[in-house]
């Protein structure tokens, strides 16, 4: 039974490594034969064509009524029988219903994630999509009881909730950060990884290291790519706020940050808007570290302040740098990284997360 992933985004982010893992999983087993149906754009094409044995179809995808995509997709799953079209936004399960329809193949079933903490909208698409679709997975309780909020006409057994599982994508070893950056024992080797964007909440960890008494003694990397002009900006914030810039360390897209995380002490995820899950918060767990992040989001659905993590309010500076100097003077956080690997392991492995998926689609 052939499963079509539709991926509508133009650029590589949480949603598409989402994607990726399921399907290296999937053609890995060999029941499910995986295909994935994404735009014609390079930063997509690279990562997706590590999957060696997955089909790439490229289609604009590119709104509720590409009658381009409908069609082509139509074609493709008219002779499949059983198949599951796995949209990740409305737009394209929209896509995929339409298709169904024109292709009459019955035995096809659409399925969607929601990736976003949004309320439902109730126009006459949205309804089309809510009346026909076979389910719609939630990555967290947060993402659905909003979308619920706004009370759609939807049958609630189409809902469920499946927390995201985070796949250990490298066998690499830690990386030996204090070699190759000379840091002493004596300094925390804090990071932060994902979009350097606004929302992500970068400039709060910059106000709250300059607010970090003198005796504590630390290292900041941030991991991950932004607009030019943006990461510009924050280094002048950092010259403004007298932090040394050799404390600073701007490494960078990486496509592996895995290696990173292992030898860091403490992540750092303070985002400002709310997270529909928070793939990053669990990659430090699953790598035995303590995490900082906001308490807005989902995150506390899986992190119990200092116990799996530290939780703080959003663009709180101040918090944020008091959650610093608690995990510098308690032996770095390991205590709490401890507790976090174990969570992980029971609760939120990608062996979990797979094996509820794959229910799903064997339903």
């Amino acid at each position: 039974m052939k499963i079509l992933h539709l991926v509508g985004n133009k650029a590589w982010g949480g949603g598409e490594q989402y994607v990726y893992d399921i399907a290296d999983s999937l053609q890995r087993e060999g029941n499910f034969p995986p295909e994935i149906v994404c735009k014609d754009i390079d930063s997509l094409n690279q990562n997706f064509s590590r999957l060696k044995y997955t089909r790439i179809t490229h289609l604009p995808l590119s709104g509720y009524f590409d009658f381009h995509s409908i069609l082509a997709l139509a074609k493709d799953i008219r002779n499949e029988g059983k198949c599951i079209i796995h949209a990740h936004d409305f737009k394209r399960a929209f896509i995929a219903l339409a298709a169904r329809k024109l292709s009459h193949n019955k035995e096809a079933k659409v399925i969607m994630t929601r990736h976003l903490v949004r309320k439902a909208k109730k126009s006459i698409i949205e309804r089309f999509i809510y009346r026909n679709i076979d389910k719609i997975i939630f990555v967290s309780n947060l993402a659905k009881d909003t979308f619920l909020s706004t009370s759609p006409e939807i049958d609630l057994g189409k809902c469920l909730v499946i927390h995201n599982g985070v796949k250990e994508r490298s066998n690499s070893n830690a990386k030996d950060l204090r070699k190759e950056y000379s840091i002493p024992d004596n300094e925390i080797i804090l990071m932060y990884h994902g979009r350097i964007t606004h929302e992500k909440g970068v400039e709060v960890i910059i106000k709250a290291l300059a607010r970090l008494p003198k005796d504590i003694k630390w290292r900041m990397f941030f991991i991950g790519s932004g607009e030019n002009d943006y990461i510009t900006r924050l280094k002048e914030e950092v010259q403004t706020a007298n932090i040394a810039n050799k404390k600073i360390e701007w490494i960078g897209f990486q496509s592996d940050v895995i290696p990173w995380i292992k030898g860091t002490d403490c992540g750092i995820i303070p985002t400002i808007a709310q997270e529909s899950f928070g793939l990053s918060v669990a990659e430090y767990m699953m790598a035995g570290k303590t995490v900082i992040t906001t308490n807005n989001g989902a995150q506390k659905e899986f992190i119990k302040d200092k116990e799996t993590g530290i939780l703080i309010p959003p663009d709180d500076a101040e918090a944020l740098a008091k959650s610093i100097a608690y995990v510098y003077n308690n032996s770095y956080g390991k205590e709490i990284g401890k507790q976090a690997l174990t969570y992980y392991r029971n609760n939120l492995s990608f062996e979990i997360f797979y094996a509820k998926l794959k229910k799903i689609y064997e339903e």
